[in-house]
């Protein structure tokens, strides 16, 4: 995983 894709993933979990 990238630095930023957990980031991007954080914030899917958050907006789903």
């Amino acid at each position: 995983m990238r630095r930023a894709d957990w980031h991007f993933m954080m914030l899917k979990a958050i907006w789903a």
